[in-house]
């Protein structure tokens, strides 16, 4: 799920850094998230890349391959802070295509709530960091990987965890997406596997993947002492990428511990944005895991 900081590229310029993900039940359908331009990256421009695009990749029949794409790209800021956005809708084979028009399901700007007549609803704006982790077990279990050892927890005391993203803020994209929307594509089988991309516009025309992100934690614990991994991982195909963590993964020690989650919300927040992340946050299976998407099933 947390994704933060994890390539030298997505450092770069952190308004494509995808620090997570979340596809859970909402209020009226299903919502995907994710959180961009951390504050730990210090963003010399805060908000959301106009040169950039950030899209929802979503596979319907289970093949890996997405036929679905939901796209949003923004405006430059405006003398306000805020910016214009477009959320375009991709279907079919052209749902691969980083050039494809697709069709316009919503527009809206910064800090507020979109909502339109087919249901789908939008918002994007400056929130407080959800994710909550611990500094010194995330360091441990990054350099058993990477060492080849156990991870040595002797010396940690659980009563004196902090949370290294207290106080902290991100920008949100949150769309939720009603079931006439996803069941037109996901049809009997109404299970859907979710993705995302952030990509940057090239000098020559086309688009450089810079962030990628589906399973929970992969490059800040695996890769985060080999950062070149970290790059090859976001600038791929995800099947490319999931052949290489397969590779680089097998024979070696790995740890994951459970994250807790906290949320602050922020005054700019819409009420349904926060409690449909801290639905997902109680609820017992928000979702589940499969290949290297993350999956749910539609209208339960």
């Amino acid at each position: 799920m947390s994704h933060h900081l994890d390539s030298p590229i997505a450092r770069q310029d952190v308004r494509l850094d995808i620090t997570d993900l979340y596809v859970f039940r909402g209020q009226a359908g299903t919502v995907f998230a994710i959180d961009v331009c951390h504050s730990l990256g210090k963003p010399t421009v805060p908000g959301y890349h106009p040169e950039g695009m950030y899209e929802f990749k979503v596979d319907v029949n289970g093949d890996a391959v997405e036929e679905v794409t939901y796209r949003l790209t923004f405006d430059e800021r405006d003398q306000q802070g805020q910016q214009r956005y477009t959320v375009r809708r991709i279907r079919g084979a052209e749902a691969v295509d980083p050039h494809a028009a697709g069709t316009v399901i919503a527009q809206g700007k910064t800090d507020e709530t979109v909502t339109t007549p087919s249901g789908v609803r939008a918002w994007a704006g400056k929130a407080g960091d959800p994710f909550w982790i611990e500094p010194d077990v995330l360091h441990a279990v990054g350099h058993a990987f990477q060492d080849g050892t156990t991870v040595n927890l002797a010396d940690w005391d659980a009563s004196q965890a902090k949370n290294f993203f207290a106080g902290q803020t991100v920008y949100s994209i949150v769309l939720e997406l009603p079931d006439s929307e996803l069941l037109a594509d996901a049809g009997d089988r109404r299970k859907i596997g979710v993705w995302a991309v952030a990509s940057l516009a090239t000098d020559a025309g086309g688009w450089r993947s810079i962030n990628r992100i589906g399973l929970p934690m992969l490059p800040p614990l695996f890769a985060q002492y080999n950062e070149d991994l970290g790059n090859r991982l976001n600038a791929g195909e995800k099947n490319a990428g999931l052949l290489s963590r397969r590779t680089r993964v097998a024979g070696r020690p790995s740890g994951n511990p459970r994250p807790h989650f906290t949320y602050r919300s922020t005054p700019k927040c819409p009420k349904w944005r926060n409690a449909a992340i801290s639905h997902a946050f109680r609820a017992s299976k928000p979702y589940s895991r499969n290949g290297s998407t993350r999956s749910v099933t539609l209208g339960s």
